[in-house]
């Protein structure tokens, strides 16, 4: 009654490798036909509540080894118009057969203002230990109308650790600003 909804599942899904995939500079993974048989679980505390979050785990074969992850995605109302939120993510990856283990983490935070039904401002950022990165979205909505919508959006990647690699890597890895104009009409 209160909206708190879960689940668990079985997923069978297959990957087709073309290129070699490099996860790290340990952990390359070979081209080929990958198979993932593997079990996931996701809860969910009440959407309507001022604190809600979303619990998730999954555990299974991953290419030719297997992995084990869980998410919590907690996010708090403040009030009407702004949400903060947060993500955390664990990754254990163990593939024997190519003597390959190791554990990621990724970690985010987000906010959302509503200043009108009109307006909106979205900003998220996202540090992935494994690639060493820092991933910002800033997106900014305007919605005059049903079915008409202008974004102004900004992205940027950044290497938290440039001097890893030789030669040393840029501070802002990618950077984008885009603007978006969408409008629906009926036939």
């Amino acid at each position: 009654k209160n909206g708190m909804t879960g689940d668990i599942s079985y997923n069978y899904s297959i990957e087709i490798l073309t290129d070699t995939l490099e996860f790290n500079d340990n952990t390359c993974i070979a081209p080929g036909d990958y198979h993932y048989h593997y079990m996931s679980t996701e809860f969910m505390l009440p959407p309507n509540s001022p604190v809600r979050a979303t619990i998730m785990t999954e555990a299974g074969s991953f290419y030719d080894g297997w992995k084990a992850s869980a998410t919590l995605m907690p996010t708090m109302s403040v009030s009407s118009s702004i949400d903060f939120g947060g993500t955390y993510r664990i990754d254990y990856i163990d593939i024997p057969d190519r003597n390959m283990r190791f554990i990621n983490h990724i970690a985010g935070v987000r906010a959302l203002l509503t200043f009108t039904t009109k307006l909106s401002l979205a900003g998220f950022v996202q540090y992935n230990t494994d690639s060493e990165s820092v991933v910002s979205n800033v997106r900014f909505r305007y919605n005059p109308r049903e079915g008409v919508d202008f974004y102004l959006v900004y992205n940027e990647g950044l290497n938290s650790n440039p001097y890893r690699h030789t030669p040393y890597l840029p501070v802002s890895d990618s950077r984008t600003v885009m603007a978006k104009f969408t409008y629906t009409w009926g036939l």
